[in-house]
């Protein structure tokens, strides 16, 4: 709750959007420090980030720079060349999103909490690569990391891990004190899309827009 520091590693729209959704509950954020492979583009947002928030931004030299900073730190960064980080860099109460793929030393994960946004959605997710062959598995996807270790079994499975969820209807208690660190892993829900999907549609109606297309003349079921 008294997080000063947002660390932003990533500069595109995604980064952008989970940045806006942070904002909004981290009421005491002073400084945002941005992180990207291009320069040019971390300073852009940051300059934007001044201009209609008010708070301090800059881009950052380097991901450790940034990271180490960060109270909260959001990695929207490709999942196609995923950042790496270090356990150290990582302070006492940091809570770290994961909402792009990120690798970090194996002993963080053995001393963060970690806590899924949905950890059944996740837990398909983990079959899924399991039915690939083993050298396929665990490859592409936000929380790979994550599902070798517990097929190693360094990690408990995923049924006896925390859901966002959980937390909010006290099944499961989230922070426990302010020096405990928060690995938060959001696939995204696409539950959330459908409904989206949905309101679109019904606006669509609304105002007349759209093509109606015939797709069969009578329903299978």
């Amino acid at each position: 709750k008294g997080a000063e520091i947002c660390s932003c590693i990533g500069a595109g729209p995604v980064s952008k959007a989970c940045f806006d959704a942070i904002k909004l509950e981290a009421k005491n954020l002073k400084e945002v420090v941005i992180y990207d492979l291009i320069k040019e583009k971390a300073a852009a947002w940051a300059a934007d980030i001044e201009a209609k928030d008010g708070l301090k931004a800059w881009a950052a030299d380097s991901l450790e720079e940034a990271v180490r900073l960060g109270d909260i730190i959001s990695v929207a960064a490709s999942s196609v060349a995923p950042v790496n980080m270090q356990n150290d860099w990582l302070k006492p109460g940091s809570t770290m999103i994961f909402t792009g793929r990120c690798n970090v030393d194996e002993e963080y994960f053995g001393s963060a909490k970690l806590i899924w946004d949905n950890a059944k959605m996740h837990d398909v997710y983990y079959d899924e690569h399991m039915q690939l062959p083993e050298d396929k598995r665990f490859i592409n996807g936000i929380g790979v990391q994550i599902y070798r270790m517990m097929y190693e079994g360094k990690l408990p499975p995923i049924p006896e891990s925390t859901s966002l969820g959980d937390v909010i209807n006290g099944s499961r208690v989230g922070r426990e004190n302010d020096d405990e660190r928060i690995c938060f892993v959001t696939g995204g829900l696409p539950v959330w899309d459908v409904g989206y999907g949905y309101d679109i549609y019904c606006k669509a109606k609304e105002m007349g827009l759209g093509v109606e297309l015939k797709l069969w003349d009578e329903p299978y079921l």
